[in-house]
This record gives structure tokens, sequence and C-alpha cells, in this order.
């Protein structure tokens, strides 16, 4: 199985959610949110990283369904400096 490298989960049918909730980019703070992308329905599982399709729930990072909360483009191939994600008082820098 393969793990998210930020919040060390496996990336499969037994996690719900990416426990990341915000992103910085371009040294801006934005909110994570699930916003259904390619035909994605709730309560199915998202095709690529596993997580449960649902209100508050987050994509694990670089998932090619997630959507940038600056531009909207596909965030995996967006031109935004993403610098870092947020969870609590845990940041961890994108590598």
């Amino acid at each position: 199985m393969t793990k998210c490298s930020y919040c060390n989960q496996e990336m499969d049918e037994t996690t719900d959610s990416c426990k990341f909730n915000q992103i910085k980019i371009n040294d801006k703070w934005y909110s994570r949110k699930l916003i259904s992308y390619g035909g994605e329905t709730l309560g199915n599982r998202c095709k690529e990283c596993g997580i449960l399709i649902a209100p508050q729930h987050y994509h694990h990072y670089g998932c090619v369904n997630e959507e940038c909360p600056q531009c909207w483009r596909i965030i995996a191939k967006c031109d935004c400096k993403k610098q870092a994600l947020k969870m609590d008082d845990i940041i961890k820098p994108i590598e």
C-alpha cells in the first residue's frame, strides 16, 4: 500500500480523509476543500487517493482530483507556488 507522505495514512479505502486542512500558496493560507471534480459522487471513494468523497474530507496532497483554492485548476498541475500544508499547529513544507 502507498502512504501519503504528508499525513502518513494509507492511500486506500481504510482512510476517509487527509488530515491536513490548510495549504499555503504564494505566502497565503487557504482552506483545502473537497470540490467535486471529474464526476466525483458523494459517498464514493476517490479513484486516485482513496479518500471518501464527503463534506469536510480532503484529498491526499498531490491527488489529481484536488483543485487549487487559488486558481481552481488541478493542484498537481497548476503553476501556483505551493509551500506548506497545515493541520492544527503542525506545518509540513511541501517537497
